[in-house]
């Protein structure tokens, strides 16, 4: 779910504009959260809360607008309307859809919109493999506060290009634990792209994203830490469901003397997913590139 201080006209002017981001922030309501995640051709990052059905004020307001749970309405489109907005159970259903990159921040302390479901939200996002980042603390209903990345502007905005390929993270030895006052998950590891290049004077640590082959280079602002990774809003890597792929990962702590170390194969799941478990990254230079190559 997704409650919001911008607008929704607001909102979808920045879905709009060309390049690199569109952004729906916290707090914007749960329909557009449901156009993040569904329109990634169109839309690079979405900022969300989640499901509220445990915070009785706000299910009674949820009831005004989409009817009793109940009754679970149907859409326009052939599904039903609680099956769309209750995203913990959206994402475990449809690991295979595309989505935005999603940055989520919650206040665990907050009296107004309740923690108690984030836990399992960030759950689901793992096990689907999402592309995302979040960060919880003590910082109450009017606090507000976000994943911050390098490439981070001004308050509230993040650059991502909606024609180039994300990593998702999940498993990250860095990750705190949701149930904790403070955290966060993924929001300590980032990746070269057009707007947070590693060196904009090579394309060594540029994505690779063909048909057959994709390479990223990754790196942990926290420390060393492994993380489970896979390719996602690909622009021509199109993984087959079961057949294998080659991995490898080379460190560039120094760029110059990339250096192999680990290597190995991995199946494509049902959906077509290749995610390549415990891929260590470092902090220097230009931290780790991971290579996925389909295997004839």
């Amino acid at each position: 779910m997704a409650h919001a201080s911008h607008t929704a006209q607001s909102a979808m002017c920045m879905i709009k504009r060309p390049g690199a981001l569109a952004l729906a922030n916290q707090e914007l309501a749960r329909s557009l959260a449901q156009v993040g995640l569904s329109c990634a051709d169109v839309i690079g990052a979405s900022q969300l809360t989640v499901n509220q059905r445990r915070n009785k004020r706000v299910s009674e307001q949820e009831k005004r607008l989409w009817g009793r749970r109940a009754q679970n309405l149907p859409t326009r489109d052939g599904h039903h309307i609680w099956d769309r907005l209750d995203l913990i159970q959206w994402h475990r259903a449809h690991p295979e859809v595309e989505t935005a990159f999603i940055l989520d921040g919650h206040a665990t302390n907050d009296r107004a919109i309740s923690y108690a479901p984030i836990p399992d939200y960030y759950a689901a996002l793992q096990e689907a493999r999402r592309p995302f980042a979040a960060i919880w603390g003590t910082w109450g209903h009017s606090g507000t506060h976000a994943p911050r990345f390098p490439n981070h502007r001004w308050w509230g905005t993040f650059q991502f290009n909606k024609n180039e390929s994300v990593p998702a993270f999940s498993n990250a030895t860095g990750n705190d634990d949701p149930r904790d006052p403070e955290g966060q998950i993924n929001a300590t590891l980032e990746w070269s792209a057009s707007e947070n290049d590693f060196d904009p004077g090579s394309t060594d640590d540029d994505i690779l994203d063909e048909e057959q082959r994709w390479e990223m280079n990754l790196r942990s602002t926290a420390g060393d830490q492994t993380a489970d990774v896979t390719p996602r809003r690909c622009q021509r890597f199109r993984p087959e469901a079961g057949r294998n792929y080659r991995w490898a990962n080379w460190s560039y702590a120094d760029p110059r003397h990339p250096v192999q170390v680990a290597a190995g194969a991995v199946l494509a799941d049902p959906y077509g997913l290749v995610t390549v478990p415990r891929v260590a990254i470092g902090t220097k230079g230009w931290g780790n590139r991971l290579v996925i190559t389909a295997i004839p």
